[in-house]
């Protein structure tokens, strides 16, 4: 279990100090029951010309649920580039993260990624969306396991500001007796939110 936790906030803290240094990007989203905040900045290429590294992070907070308010943290590194497909862009990593639930918390280390797709013949209008997972052997504390998926769709009001609307669900359920199912998605719900690049 300690070398599960130290592993997770190492990753976290090695992407969260560049995010202080220069971000890349900046966002947030929100509906009537959660806000999400993020960040993230591209790191020098491995290979020249060819795969980039990037580090993101963010916070989100929900109260959809009455004495089981959620607060995650997380911190992700990742492998971005081209798919191979015009206007189609991802990315594939690690995510270290931290939810807190009123009377339950744990942390995990999370594989998953991100996709973005801009309509070549449209290209201020899109797609974006992420999958992470993290199964119960990677995640601690009371919980069972972390999911969380989400979908957007994009437009760009101007090239360095796009606006969005979505979808999410995160999914942190309590292991053992006391693993009721309630609650198994403390953040779900659709969200309107404005991302600026710089």
């Amino acid at each position: 279990m300690f070398k599960t936790r130290l592993l997770v906030f190492a990753v976290m803290l090695g992407a969260i100090v560049p995010l202080s240094v220069q971000a890349s990007n900046v966002g947030a989203d929100f509906n009537d029951h959660s806000f999400n905040i993020y960040g993230g900045t591209a790191l020098q290429n491995f290979i020249p010309g060819a795969v980039n590294t990037a580090v993101e992070g963010g916070f989100l907070f929900d109260d959809h649920n009455p004495g089981d308010y959620l607060k995650f943290v997380h911190a992700d590194l990742v492998t971005t580039g081209s798919l191979g497909i015009n206007g189609a862009t991802g990315a594939i990593g690690l995510r270290g993260f931290y939810g807190n639930r009123e009377h339950f918390s744990g942390e995990g280390l999370a594989l998953g990624g991100w996709v973005s797709y801009y309509f070549p013949a449209y290209n201020r209008i899109g797609f974006s969306g992420g999958l992470w997972y993290a199964p119960n052997i990677l995640t601690g504390g009371n919980y069972q396991h972390y999911f969380q998926y989400g979908l957007n769709v994009d437009y760009q009001l101007l090239r360095q500001a796009t606006v969005y609307a979505g979808y999410r669900r995160l999914d942190l359920p309590i292991s053992g007796s006391v693993g009721t199912g309630r609650a198994d998605a403390p953040s779900q719900g659709f969200h309107l939110g404005i991302r600026i690049d710089f």
